[in-house]
C-alpha cells in the first residue's frame, strides 16, 4: 500500500509540474518566453509554431507543430524528453539556460489546443 501511495504521489507531482506552466505560469514569464522563442524557435517552428518556419524546408526531419504538445502527449507535456529529443541542428540554435528553457516552455503551454 505505501508503495502505491508513493508511486501515485510521483505520478501527481509529474502531471502537475507538467502542466503548471500554463495554468500558474507569471504573464512576464510567459511575455519573456515568447520572446526567446521568436529569437531561437520561430525560425524552424514558425511565429504560429506549427512547423511551418521559413527554415524548415531546410530541415532533414518534419518540423513538429508545437501548439499540439498536450494533445500528442495526452494531456500532460513532458517537456524535458521533448528537450531532450531535439535535433542537433536545433540544440545547437536553442538556448541552454535553465531559466530560459522554462521560460520557452512556459509560453509553448499557452498556445497548447
Amino acid at each position: 500500500m505505501k508503495k502505491l501511495a508513493a508511486t501515485l504521489g510521483f505520478c501527481a507531482t509529474v502531471m502537475l509540474t507538467e502542466v503548471a506552466p500554463a495554468q500558474m505560469t507569471p504573464p512576464a514569464t510567459v511575455a519573456t518566453g515568447r520572446r526567446l522563442f521568436h529569437s531561437y524557435c520561430a525560425p524552424c517552428h514558425g511565429d504560429d509554431a506549427k512547423g511551418n518556419g521559413p527554415m524548415a524546408s531546410f530541415s532533414a526531419e518534419q518540423v513538429a507543430d508545437l501548439t499540439a504538445l498536450r494533445r500528442r502527449y495526452h494531456g500532460a507535456i513532458p517537456f524535458g524528453k521533448i528537450w531532450d529529443m531535439l535535433p542537433d541542428q536545433c540544440s545547437e540554435a536553442c538556448p541552454n539556460k535553465p531559466q530560459q528553457v522554462r521560460d520557452i516552455q512556459s509560453f509553448l503551454a499557452t498556445l497548447q489546443k
